[in-house]
């Protein structure tokens, strides 16, 4: 997405140079834990216009899990009756799985590459402009792996939530860059990412926009998926945790380590799902024998 944000994350609080370029600058804010980028370079301009020409279509695993999670879902409302919107749909195909469920389905998606392959599935999708006009407003609100591309994180957060109507679900599957290596000198790096969310962040700005978070995991594979649902008498405040992770965002060498573990623990907790899982699989066909 476009890097033309010029603005900070929380105001009036501290905003600390984490490093700095003649391309971009990262900061951290000291309210929330937001790690996130400055830049007006008409270079990173250019290369996010066109960062997911190379898009893969969705694996079949990741759309099971967009099905579970609609299931999921349903122990909360009826979705048949209910309107659907996918911030940063990519190329539609969870919108198209969501139409199963639900009375009207939309999206937005600003590279035209991938934005052309939604329209030509016979998608509604909406103008790049979406988050800056008045209405519509939604019942259900998906985004998935969007917001560390998104411009002005917490802006762009609160545009999106106040689209969502009172007592509206928000469903938000996405990374988190706790303890995650982060090379800020590296062009590469830089060029790839405009906000890094933390735990902090993320409970910190749905909080404000009064959301209330009624189901959340935080994987090891630095992953994570919340269900929330819009309270608008909500006035409930994120206390921000005390977080270690603000003492090496800046040490590479700590943070590969940190990672590195955490990849590992993850491998070993995937391996032993499968394992329960075929175990009950075996269990259910001497049931039926």
């Amino acid at each position: 997405m476009k890097n033309e944000n010029l603005g900070t994350c929380c105001n009036d609080y501290n905003q600390e140079i984490i490093y700095s370029s003649s391309d971009y600058e990262w900061k951290i804010c000291k309210n929330c834990d937001l790690i996130y980028q400055i830049s007006n370079s008409d270079r990173i301009n250019k290369v996010k216009e066109i960062q997911f020409n190379d898009f893969i279509e969705p694996s079949e695993s990741n759309k099971s899990e967009f099905t579970s999670v609609m299931e999921k879902l349903k122990k909360y409302t009826n979705l048949s009756d209910l309107t659907f919107f996918d911030f940063g749909c990519a190329d539609g195909s969870y919108l198209k799985i969501a139409e199963k469920y639900f009375k009207k389905v939309q999206g937005m998606e600003p590279n035209p590459f991938l934005k052309n392959k939604a329209i030509k599935k016979k998608l509604d999708i909406l103008d790049d402009n979406f988050l800056d006009i008045e209405g519509p407003f939604y019942d259900v609100m998906f985004t998935r792996n969007t917001f560390e591309y998104v411009t002005n994180f917490s802006d762009s957060l609160t545009k999106l939530m106040n689209k969502l109507k009172n007592n509206g679900y928000f469903i938000w599957r996405d990374k988190f860059y706790d303890y995650y290596p982060k090379n800020y000198s590296s062009i590469d790096f830089s060029d790839g990412f405009n906000s890094l969310p933390t735990k902090n962040a993320i409970k910190y700005h749905l909080s404000i926009n009064r959301i209330k978070i009624i189901e959340s995991r935080f994987y090891f594979d630095k992953s994570f998926l919340i269900i929330g649902q819009k309270n608008n008498n909500s006035k409930k405040i994120y206390k921000k945790k005390i977080n270690i992770n603000t003492i090496f965002y800046n040490n590479y060498l700590v943070c590969n380590i940190i990672f590195y573990l955490s990849e590992k623990i993850h491998s070993i907790y995937v391996l032993l799902r499968k394992f329960k899982f075929l175990k009950l699989i075996k269990k259910w066909k001497i049931t039926l024998i």
